[in-house]
């Protein structure tokens, strides 16, 4: 990734892992998944890599979700940007005892803040 706007407009339509595309990625429901846990904590501290890799991760079905609510690509790519810009600010308010970092950006995409 070039800059941290790169990485936010839209996922990489050529990723060719299909399990980190769609998140899913070893960790089973009700587990905590400590990689994620520790990218959320860099991404706090403005680790850009942390973020990048978070992106990579997870940018997919974040997109999926916002298309499928929005259809509107557009409005799609903006949300998504901005879903990943308040994981970019706000990172300190994950809490991975009330779920995946997964679950806690689609909340964010399915419930937009409107401060945000």
């Amino acid at each position: 990734m070039s800059s941290e706007r790169d990485a936010l407009n839209g996922p990489d339509q050529n990723d060719d892992d299909a399990s980190t595309a769609s998140g899913n990625h070893g960790s089973r429901v009700g587990e905590v998944d400590e990689a994620d846990v520790s990218l959320a904590r860099r991404i706090a501290i403005r680790d850009v890599a942390a973020l990048e890799a978070v992106y990579n991760r997870y940018s997919r079905p974040v997109y999926s979700l916002a298309r499928r609510l929005l259809r509107d690509d557009e409005t799609t790519v903006e949300v998504v940007q901005e879903v990943f810009m308040r994981l970019w600010t706000r990172a300190d308010e994950f809490d991975s005892k009330r779920g995946r970092l997964l679950t806690w950006l689609l909340t964010i995409t399915h419930h937009p803040s409107p401060c945000d």
